[in-house]
């Protein structure tokens, strides 16, 4: 039980599922309809981003608040661009984060940074970003 001493405490907590950067694969699809598909995600998350921004510009910051969820996309996008310029006080809370246990990566060596939710392997090529973001 909490003491009287936070009896007016709160915590708002927004959580949130941003469009996928998924291009569905069609075998009539043209490099041209790739990015329109990819163009029109990245539209759809900026939209998104822009009204958590507005909702949280709304609220009071009396009030503590925390927005989590699956961005996908990282937090240096352009699309995700709108949280960061939030004027709600709004701190990445996984700019620092110890791995414990250290992953183990099948393949090669593990990514530079630790701090990715997801892994995506295309041409030999693996990228990490994080996704899933506090």
């Amino acid at each position: 039980m909490l003491s009287s001493d936070y009896a007016d405490v709160r915590l708002t907590c927004f959580v949130t599922h941003l469009k996928s950067n998924l291009i569905p694969w069609r075998p009539d699809q043209t490099e041209a309809d790739r990015q329109a598909i990819a163009q029109a995600n990245d539209d759809l998350r900026a939209l998104q981003a822009d009204m958590i921004a507005r909702i949280l510009e709304r609220r009071s910051l009396e009030v503590p608040h925390l927005v989590c969820g699956d961005m996908n996309d990282s937090p240096d996008s352009d699309p995700l661009r709108f949280l960061r310029q939030a004027p709600s006080g709004l701190h990445d809370a996984l700019t620092a984060p110890i791995e414990s246990p250290p992953y183990a990566l099948p393949r090669g060596g593990p990514p530079a940074n630790v701090c990715w939710t997801h892994r995506y392997r295309a041409d030999g090529t693996t990228t990490y970003e994080l996704f899933d973001q506090i």
